[in-house]
């Protein structure tokens, strides 16, 4: 028989996935959470697709100094996969740890499944997912978990549509859109290595002046029909209106450019300060300041800090007080 790796590939049914909460941010408020399936979803559908008489599973325990190793090799049809999984002994608190054999194997065993497209769609999920924690009533939500002591609940995050049994579970990749061009395009300089976090802080290209007020309500478009100011325009909006407004013949639209500059030059000032505390409390915990870009990328697809939004940089500098370095490891690795 041949290995039908499309219908391996298939995503679970939604019921099956589980989330565990990576971290808890915001003072207990919300969670980053992490999607997976338990060793037996895995089993059922390897017993469906190539029938429980074709398939099998062998592990190597091996143990070292920090914990356990499980080098998983699954054969499907005399096709094998090998994977290791593994798992430490102890917590960071130091308290001993249960059943990390069994952690270890499932690790392994879902690694050596994924080679074979069985579970890959899960990795593939585009986070983070974040959720809220609601501590009243916590057993009417989907998930439980604890903080502080208190036991709090939380409801699945929706998954995308390629993550559902309708779907290919292949994720699909993002079609880049060319703008129209422009009669007077603005230059733009290329971003240097300056931009780039932790390293060096970058300067803001103007600084806003005290008389602009961001909550100030926009007089115009669709942002004056709900009332928006101009801190709550998304920043795309406002890169287009820098762009589009700057030669505009109409004092309307110049006002709006003078201020539009102003507000971005206002969130990228904010944006540097929170990132720049964030550098500094890593280096306070003595993790290492190069590992801000990295969980930037992996939380926000964020190359530098100016690719993140106030709020996003807000979450960095919140993760970099509550985390440990393992904790980050973790985010950059999406808890592999």
């Amino acid at each position: 028989m041949s290995i039908d790796y499309e219908e391996l590939r298939k995503p679970f049914d939604p019921a099956d996935i589980k989330w565990r909460v990576q971290k808890a941010i915001k003072n207990g408020k919300s969670a980053m959470v992490l999607a997976y399936a338990d060793t037996r979803v895995y089993e059922e559908r390897l017993d469906d697709v190539v029938g429980p008489e074709n398939w099998q599973s062998l592990a190597e325990i091996t143990t070292n100094d920090v914990g356990i190793i499980a080098t998983v090799t699954v054969t499907i049809d005399g096709v094998s996969k090998t994977q290791t999984g593994e798992e430490k002994l102890a917590y960071d608190s130091g308290e001993l740890k249960n059943n990390i054999a069994t952690s270890a194997f499932a690790q392994g065993f879902k690694r050596a499944c994924s080679a074979f497209s069985l579970g890959r769609y899960i990795y593939e999920l585009e986070g983070p997912f974040f959720v809220d924690l609601n501590y009243d009533n916590p057993y009417d939500y989907d998930f439980q978990t604890s903080y502080n002591g208190k036991k709090a609940g939380y409801n699945a995050p929706e998954l995308p549509a390629w993550a559902k049994p309708s779907g290919s579970g292949k994720k699909q990749k993002k079609q880049k859109t060319k703008s129209q061009p422009k009669p007077k395009p603005k230059a733009k300089s290329k971003p240097s290595s300056a931009d780039s976090f932790p390293e060096k802080e970058a300067q803001p290209d103007a600084t806003p002046e005290a008389d602009f007020d961001p909550n100030e309500k926009i007089g115009f478009g669709k942002f004056k029909k709900k009332g928006k100011t101009w801190a709550e325009v998304p920043r795309g909006y406002l890169k287009w209106m820098e762009e589009e407004f700057e030669d505009a013949d109409k004092d309307w639209k110049l006002e709006a450019h003078e201020k539009t500059v102003k507000e971005l030059a206002r969130r990228k000032e904010l944006i540097n300060s929170l990132i720049k505390q964030a550098g500094n409390e890593a280096k306070a915990k003595d993790i290492p300041v190069d590992l801000l870009p990295q969980v930037s990328e992996a939380m926000f697809s964020a190359k530098d800090r100016f690719q993140l939004t106030v709020d996003e940089a807000e979450q960095v500098l919140e993760l970099v007080k509550e985390s440990t370095e393992e904790d980050l490891q973790q985010i950059i690795d999406g808890g592999k």
